[in-house]
């Protein structure tokens, strides 16, 4: 008996292990290990930073991210395929998605490129605090009919860049994002802003990626450093893409160190002379 229990329970360590390795294995901890797991390319790779964990507040401030490679890389996209809406996305909450899209609103509007952020996140909304913000007055007041665009846009300290945060609380926003009123939002936000980043809840959370993948142009998906599992991603871009998205890249967020192989640069000169070439090649043809 004694010896068929302890077999019983080495099996049952080993397995136990083995599990453990797997799962810690499955992490996704580099650039390259996110390109294979992905299918896509690395738009960037964003430094980890530090934070005072003491501090109450240090949840709601605003990180300053270096996004610059990957707003390029969404001005040449845009260039050459004339995207305006980008869907900023991660698998799983707690990826950083959201100081991700502030930060590269603002470097779109260093590269004078006016931007919009729409937080679709109702899930759990975070642009309006790390702008110093108020909530009220959005998404929720627009689609009630209550108030025009122009009224739920908000202007932030950084020039170049404006809001449209959540609103006041609705019971089912799903509804909102496959409504008329929506398209009608994105509608006039391509008209005023050169860029609209919408902030969207994580894919593994809440299901608003797929009424939101039909309308928007492109899509980003940003996953933290030993955060998401190989699966998540994996997962996340089926999802996306069946929904109809069309993923150009990822952001490899919270990294250990920043290797400058692992960035894809864009000149913005380069990226114009390009354009009209393949403008060019268009008419000839």
């Amino acid at each position: 008996t004694i010896v068929l229990l302890s077999g019983i329970l080495g099996v049952a360590i080993v397995f136990i292990y083995a599990l453990c390795v797997y799962f810690i294995a499955d992490k996704v901890s580099s650039s390259e290990r996110l390109e294979s797991v992905s299918g896509h390319k690395t738009l960037g790779v964003v430094s980890k930073k530090k934070i005072d964990k003491k501090d109450p507040t240090a949840a709601d401030k605003l990180i300053n991210l270096d996004l610059t490679k990957v707003a390029d890389a969404l001005i040449y996209d845009h260039i050459c395929t004339n995207r305006q809406i980008y869907q900023i996305e991660s698998s799983v909450a707690g990826e950083g998605k959201t100081s991700v899209t502030i930060n590269l609103a603002r470097d779109l509007s260093e590269a004078h490129r006016k931007t919009l952020i729409i937080d679709c996140d109702f899930s759990k909304p975070n642009v309006h605090r790390k702008l110093a913000l108020h909530r009220h007055v959005g998404i929720t007041e627009y689609f009630k009919g209550a108030k025009t665009f122009d009224e739920i846009v908000k202007h932030t300290s950084i020039d170049g860049v404006d809001v449209i945060t959540c609103g006041d609380h609705i019971e089912n926003h799903s509804i909102f994002f496959t409504s008329d009123k929506f398209k009608q939002l994105l509608a006039e936000a391509k008209e005023k802003y050169q860029f609209v980043l919408l902030d969207c809840a994580p894919v593994r959370v809440v299901s608003d990626y797929i009424s939101v993948s039909a309308l928007a142009d492109a899509a980003v998906l940003v996953v933290a450093n030993n955060k998401a599992s190989s699966r998540d991603v994996e997962y996340s871009v089926r999802e996306l893409e069946a929904s109809g998205s069309t993923v150009i890249g990822t952001v490899f967020n919270f990294a250990d160190s920043v290797a400058d192989k692992y960035y894809y640069r864009y000149n913005y000169a380069y990226a114009t002379e390009g354009a009209e070439e393949i403008k060019n090649e268009d008419k000839s043809e």
